[in-house]
Parts: C-alpha cells; sequence; structure tokens
C-alpha cells in the first residue's frame, strides 16, 4: 500500500498547471524593473496602441506586463483585453494596474496588470483578442520597444498584427511602423482535461488489485 501512495498522489495533482507565457517579447516580468528601449512612440488623449492574438487552447488569463515609460501618477490611461473584428476592437475584459505603485518616475519600466472586476476570463480559441492600451491623458506616455530591433512575439498562443488608432479607438488599423511593436507579455493557465475526473478511476483499479486477500479457513 505504501508503494502506491506515490502513484495516487501523481493522479490527483497530475492536473495542476502553473501559470506560464502566453505570448510576449519582455525580456522579464518584474514589475519595477528597468528596461532599455530601442523605440518608442508616445500615446496621446485620442491615441491607441494594440496587439492581436489568437489561441489554440483555453487559457485561463493571469497578469499582463507592459513596456511603459514617462508614466506616473498624473496620466489617465485604459489597459484592456478587447475582441477584434475587422478595424473595430470590443473591450471584454478590464485590466487594473498591480504594481509597482505609481509614481513620477518616467523610466522605462514594467509594469504589471491584472483582471478586474471578474473572477476569472478564458481566452478560448475562435476569438482574436487584442490587448488595448487606450490614452486619455492631457500628457502623452509611451508603450515602448525593448531593444534596438522589432523582437517577434513567441508562446503558444499566435501573434496577428500590431495596431493604433488616431480617433480614441473608434477604429483601429495595422500598422508597419516598426516604431509601434511594443513591448508587452501575457502569462495563463492552460486548461488540460481535470486529471482527477479522467485518471482517478485507472489509479482506484490499481488500488484494488493490491488489496490482500482473505484466506480461506
Amino acid at each position: 500500500m505504501k508503494r502506491l501512495l506515490p502513484i495516487v498522489a501523481a493522479v490527483l495533482f497530475a492536473g495542476q498547471v502553473h501559470a506560464a507565457l502566453v505570448l510576449g517579447n519582455l525580456s522579464t516580468t518584474t514589475p519595477g524593473a528597468q528596461l532599455s528601449f530601442g523605440s518608442t512612440t508616445t500615446i496621446n488623449a485620442v491615441q491607441s496602441k494594440a496587439v492581436s492574438f489568437t489561441v489554440d487552447e483555453d487559457f485561463r488569463l493571469g497578469s499582463v506586463y507592459l513596456g511603459l515609460s514617462n508614466f506616473d501618477d498624473a496620466d489617465v490611461f485604459d489597459v484592456f483585453l478587447g475582441s477584434l473584428s475587422g478595424t473595430v476592437i470590443t473591450k471584454v475584459a478590464q485590466l487594473s494596474l498591480t504594481a509597482p505603485v505609481r509614481s513620477q518616475d518616467n523610466s522605462a519600466l514594467v509594469w504589471q496588470f491584472n483582471l478586474t472586476g471578474l473572477s476569472e476570463f478564458l481566452l478560448q480559441p475562435g476569438t482574436t483578442y487584442a490587448l488595448t492600451l487606450m490614452g486619455g491623458s492631457t500628457t502623452s506616455y509611451t508603450w515602448g520597444r525593448e531593444g534596438l530591433d522589432p523582437i517577434p512575439p513567441t508562446g503558444p498562443a499566435n501573434f496577428g498584427n500590431y495596431y493604433f488608432s488616431n480617433d480614441s479607438g473608434v477604429t483601429y488599423n495595422v500598422s508597419t511602423d516598426t516604431h509601434l511593436t511594443n513591448s508587452f507579455a501575457i502569462d495563463g493557465t492552460p486548461l488540460p482535461l481535470p486529471a482527477p475526473i479522467t485518471l482517478l478511476p485507472a489509479g482506484l483499479v490499481l488500488l484494488a488489485l493490491r488489496r490482500p486477500r482473505l484466506r480461506a479457513n
């Protein structure tokens, strides 16, 4: 019986997975970490940036990380996950700043955003998602690009395009400007078949086979 306990434990916990990169091109996802921007474009009150992607399997959305600079406690912004159809992005999940604490520091840093108002959000096949940052300040700030050359986003998700809006997010157009290849990362938890349901019967069978049999008198 003792030798079977590790097997049963493995069966019960085989379905537990941890958050991992879904898509991104940041060298670090440590909030507040310093970045070196090779290219930047500002975002003002009527401008927005977005990056589109699709997934081939279900993911539970985790944290989102953006490389931002000139971003302080006076800036007004809206960061969200949207669904993209043509030139229109419709908000489906609101994100709020988690770390670091906003200050007057205008350095290029990693900023972490998490889901707001929902207990969870599932990324699912069949939808084109758009990670979007919409301006709203009287001043401007930057969602920049780390490094001298554009870094292609990688991960199990499928990168689409970078988008830009000059009309307060009413319409978005694909950007061919390399200065708009912004740095970001999205993490999440893949949703496999639940191991306790699919594998537990096999573990119970093993236990039954190993039970000591009563000897006949």
